[in-house]
């Protein structure tokens, strides 16, 4: 009796850049769903507005391990936060260059946040994950937006 093997490829991504790739509206993300492993996104210089995840997902960017996401230069609004629930692990942020404005609230299960970037938006303040040590943040400018968290 002949033995088979039957492989398989296991295809592991930890970085994926989409900028300059002309996405726009809103995106479907159902192909990130199984990017288990990824560590960092950059959807930077794109024209999205926000995520929809496919039927079954409950938050749109269930990244678990995802720890840097470039966001800027897109057309995100405030709204757009809440579909950031699903990414526990999420250090870096930048959202520079997008529709944001007003009170910003960044506590929507951040809590490892360690550098947030909103320049050229209209961010007048904005409300730090749980746990942030406030004391200890630097770079805090309202006029530049940039904000550094160490916990």
């Amino acid at each position: 009796m002949e033995e088979k093997w039957v492989g398989a490829i296991v295809l592991l991504v930890l970085s994926l850049d989409l900028p300059w790739n002309k996405l726009k509206g809103i995106l479907n993300i159902k192909e990130l769903v199984g990017l288990n492993e990824l560590k960092e996104l950059d959807l930077s210089n794109n024209n999205v507005k926000s995520f929809v995840a496919p039927k079954g997902v409950k938050r749109p960017l269930g990244l678990s391990n995802l720890e840097v996401l470039y966001l800027y230069n897109n057309s995100f609004s405030n709204t757009t936060l809440s579909s950031l629930r699903g990414l526990p692990s999420l250090k870096i942020l930048d959202l520079s260059k997008n529709k944001l404005k007003g009170v910003l609230n960044v506590e929507v299960g951040l809590n490892k946040l360690k550098e947030l970037d909103l320049s050229d938006n209209n961010v007048e303040s904005f409300v730090a994950p749980k746990g942030t040590d406030r004391s200890r943040m630097y770079g805090y400018d309202v006029a530049l937006s940039f904000y550094s968290f160490h916990q």
